[in-house]
């Protein structure tokens, strides 16, 4: 009976993760191939949620990184980095992704369950607005920032 409880709750677990997270809608499909046909092979890109990440990566193919919903010990700064680029906080440098982290672009798949801790209502349409990024790709709720 135990073996058969275990099993059952993991199948559950890998379907809530497999149909919110990582799976490839053709959205973000199209947002991959632009992605591989339009940036440099040495292009870095930071995703959100991080299931795009690993298809970036794995299909593009390129360097990519995404934020945790909550920010890892060891890497509050570059949460911060992220949080100041999509224009969610005041007082700080949006270019720091950039410049101290390397990242050409940012891919943002704004439908994602998946969501950054302390995500402001007005999140995305701040982001949107942001003067420092420009929007390269749009494909549906998936988006992809490159710097002014």
């Amino acid at each position: 009976m135990a073996l058969f409880l275990s099993s059952l709750a993991w199948s559950h677990q890998f379907h809530f993760y497999a149909t919110r997270g990582d799976t490839l809608t053709p959205d973000r499909l199209a947002t991959v191939r632009w992605i591989g046909d339009s940036t440099p092979w040495t292009a870095r890109v930071y995703a959100h949620p991080r299931g795009l990440g690993y298809y970036i990566g794995g299909l593009a193919p390129r360097a990519w990184d995404a934020p945790f919903p909550v920010p890892l010990v060891g890497r509050e700064a570059q949460h911060a980095a992220y949080r100041c680029a999509l224009g969610w906080d005041a007082g700080c440098n949006p270019y720091s992704l950039r410049d101290d982290y390397g990242v050409d672009y940012i891919a943002l798949d704004e439908s994602a369950w998946e969501q950054i801790a302390d995500t402001p209502a007005d999140g995305w349409p701040r982001t949107a607005t942001s003067p420092w990024l420009r929007l390269e790709h749009e494909e549906g709720p998936v988006k992809v920032y490159g710097w002014q």
